[in-house]
């Protein structure tokens, strides 16, 4: 449990000219003995960001339906920031649907994720993949994204490592209290399995998120997200920057 959660991967989409809609529910449990009072920060990619208060009671679990709330712009990208006067535990929802779902009908694709309880200089993941042959089927799409809640700029180095000891070198800014998404299709080897380590000049939140797409690009069949792992790690050698 934590005082301050935070989740990058977010989107109320519900553009009629899209032919995919996106919703999301941040879940919300409180299992002390004390009222949890919550200050949530939403960080969008171009925008000032934008507020809400929330009261999660002693013991109880409560959802935040992201497209309900008049306080989240709907059709852009945001990051979250969740401060508490009390430990919670944070877990973010995502539906996907087809363009004629409705947002309270069946998903087509969803992810979960337990939320970050820290920012860091340093992240890694291990499961990278942009898969793209022409004689299969299903398309895989790799998306990173990178919250920065900090009052600075960040200078970001993202490095593919892949399983012939290859490295690929990518560099991004994210501007201060802005989120940036980042779609590696065009920039790792596609179809080559990769670790990640990304390295920022100031403290950031990653995540990562893979969707599956039919050949046609246009419907989603599947989707996970995952929070990269921060360091320092116990076998952490390089000191951070």
């Amino acid at each position: 449990m934590s005082t301050v959660n935070y989740v990058a991967d977010c989107y109320e989409l519900h553009d009629e000219r899209e032919p995919n809609k996106q919703s999301v529910w941040i879940c919300l449990f409180n299992p002390t003995k004390y009222d949890a009072n919550l200050m949530v920060t939403f960080y969008y990619e171009e925008i000032e960001p934008t507020y809400t208060m929330l009261k999660i009671p002693s013991e109880c679990r409560r959802n935040l339906h992201t497209f309900e709330s008049k306080d989240v712009i709907k059709n852009k990208r945001f990051g979250v920031k969740i401060l508490s006067n009390v430990p919670i535990i944070v877990q973010s929802t995502v539906g996907y649907y087809g363009p004629e779902d409705k947002h309270d009908w069946y998903t087509r694709a969803m992810t979960t994720t337990l939320a970050a309880t820290c920012t860091s200089k340093i992240w890694y993941y291990a499961d990278g993949i942009v898969i793209d042959r022409p004689s299969q089927r299903l398309k895989e799409s790799e998306i990173l994204f990178l919250l920065n809640p900090s009052k600075r700029d960040a200078e970001v180095t993202f490095t593919a490592y892949y399983d012939d000891q290859r490295k690929d070198e990518f560099k991004f800014n994210v501007p201060a209290e802005r989120l940036k998404m980042v779609l590696l299709d065009d920039l790792v080897i596609k179809n080559k399995s990769y670790g990640a380590k990304i390295v920022s000049t100031e403290p950031i939140v990653v995540q990562e998120t893979r969707e599956i797409w039919e050949e046609d690009r246009i419907v989603k069949r599947a989707a996970f997200s995952t929070i990269a792992l921060p360091s320092p790690l116990c076998w952490e050698t390089e000191p951070e920057p």
